[in-house]
């Protein structure tokens, strides 16, 4: 849009500055009479003096032609800043309104394939033994692209169920080092890389079909990304459950530090499997909705993934706990909350 100045303006500013450049010649000539005329014929340099009001006022002319123009340009910018504004919001709303609408439509589907690919693990693990080495190679085969197929379809189940604010978790009391050991027996046949492990016995309060799913991408993550050693322990550390899978890999850099828990991130560098960028990010947000974090960090040619949970009170705590949570005067969340704990 090309701003114009309405041709009355453009008038009154020239007109101001003719004025204003004959007024003062006129105002010395009726004041001096005739020795005017009688000066300026003796020095007719005068005649320039007296033009110097006339150019002065033309010059305020153009310069308050300029400046209405300017003040014209700025708030037709305005405006259409404005309407830029307007447009923008619209077009964030419609983009909100079909990410909302692609989470719930992917939600759907991962919810409809869930159950026919748990019942296709369960037959895959009870098929014969074949006969023949290439019968049992191609089994072998089948049966790890089968639970990879599980594994994918639980992290778009959490991560359409988590943005959505419906992903359930339900806490309890629960050996950590019990349940990892048994993840890591079940993806043995599966993965690559031998782990070393060292699991001490850690009490946690969490959700164990959350933490299973954690310990999973973390091991596979592992064998597909990381080095050629792996090490899986458990420990207690700052009063806190830890869950810790290293590997020597090489470090991230940090950038990748950054972006390595947001939803379909890849490292750049050399990978066995590519997989769909899920399984860290669901690993965080599941650990997050129990109370606790996953971190990264390289320490000593390590590459630590590390999974803090909270700790399960001890039997005195749980008899503290539940006096309290038997006090008539505490809310009844802060009671439910206690009881759950205890």
């Amino acid at each position: 849009m090309t701003a114009r100045l309405p041709r009355s303006t453009i008038l009154k500013w020239a007109l101001g500055g003719v004025v204003f450049g004959l007024a003062f010649p006129a105002i010395g000539a009726i004041l001096a009479g005739g020795g005017v005329v009688d000066a300026h014929r003796s020095q007719p340099v005068l005649y320039v003096v007296d033009l110097a009001p006339l150019v002065l006022g033309l010059a305020g002319a153009v310069i308050g032609v300029r400046t209405a123009r300017l003040e014209l340009y700025g708030s037709d910018a305005e405006a259409l800043a404005d309407r830029r504004l307007i447009d923008l919001e619209a077009a964030n709303r419609r983009l909100v309104d079909l990410l909302d609408t692609r989470a719930e439509y992917v939600g759907r589907i991962v919810e409809e394939l869930r159950v026919p690919v748990a019942v296709l693990v369960g037959l895959v693990q009870r098929l014969p033994a074949p006969s023949d080495a290439a019968g049992d190679d191609a089994l072998q085969v089948l049966d790890a692209e089968v639970h990879r197929l599980g594994r994918v379809v639980d992290d778009l189940w959490v991560s359409a169920q988590e943005q959505s604010s419906d992903l359930p978790v339900n806490p309890k009391r629960f050996e950590l080092s019990s349940l990892v050991r048994e993840v890591h027996g079940a993806l043995r046949p599966h993965v690559d890389v031998e782990a070393s492990v060292d699991l001490s016995p850690v009490p946690v309060f969490a959700d164990p079909k959350c933490v299973t799913q954690i310990a999973r991408n973390l091991i596979v993550n592992a064998d597909l990304h990381g080095g050629q050693h792996v090490s899986i322990r458990t420990l207690i550390q700052d009063g806190e459950g830890v869950f810790e899978v290293r590997d020597d890999g090489e470090p991230l850099s940090p950038e990748q530090r950054v972006s390595i828990f947001e939803p379909y991130a890849r490292s750049g560098g050399a990978s066995r499997h590519r997989g769909i960028g899920l399984g860290l990010t669901v690993a965080r947000r599941l650990a997050q909705r129990m109370g606790g974090n996953l971190t990264y960090d390289h320490f000593g040619g390590w590459a630590i993934f590390k999974v803090r949970l909270p700790m399960a009170p001890a039997a005195h705590d749980r008899e503290r706990i539940q006096r309290f949570a038997d006090d008539p005067q505490l809310s009844a969340p802060t009671k439910s909350t206690w009881r759950h704990a205890s």
